[in-house]
């Protein structure tokens, strides 16, 4: 019995008495879209809906489009992962995400946009161009996470309106 508590107390003293930190699912950002309502920057929250209706004649970028913008805030440089699943698309339609630089959506299902960030805030758009004259509905997720941190994240699902 000595022998047990011995061992328990040499191990509590070269482990440590204190338990690991638990993991932490809250991101070391924060973001904030603009809203087309009023065109006032709003905090986004994990899980939130956002729906656009309204759109704009860009003929550089294919004719009408959708354009989520907003900026994306830390106190620290990190690496942003942006995964886009885009869930309901019709087939004409076209996207881009831009952080530092646009890129044209892949077509695919799923897609994921990384950059740099350095500490402050960082201009993005989710640029969307739903198939010209044709009304639809799309949905697509944007899931704004650190690298190798999927769980730390802001998801938000935006739902285009077009209705030409």
């Amino acid at each position: 019995m000595k022998k047990f508590i011995l061992f328990v107390a040499v191990c509590a003293v070269m482990f440590g008495c204190k338990k690991p930190p638990a993991p932490t699912n809250n991101p070391i950002f924060s973001v904030k879209y603009q809203s087309e309502a009023d065109g006032e920057l709003v905090p986004m929250t994990n899980g939130q809906t956002i729906i656009f209706d309204e759109y704009i004649n860009e003929e550089l970028l294919g004719g009408d489009l959708f354009d989520f913008r907003g900026y994306i805030y830390s106190e620290e440089s990190f690496d942003l992962v942006v995964t886009v699943t885009r869930e309901t698309v019709p087939e004409n339609s076209t996207d881009q995400f831009c952080i530092l630089n646009c890129v044209t959506g892949n077509g695919m299902q799923t897609q994921d946009f990384t950059d740099y960030l350095t500490a402050d805030e960082t201009l993005f758009y989710g640029h969307f161009v739903p198939e010209q004259n044709v009304a639809s509905e799309s949905v697509v997720w944007y899931d704004f996470h650190e690298a190798g941190k999927p769980d730390a994240k802001i998801k938000v699902k935006v739902i285009y309106r077009y209705n030409p």
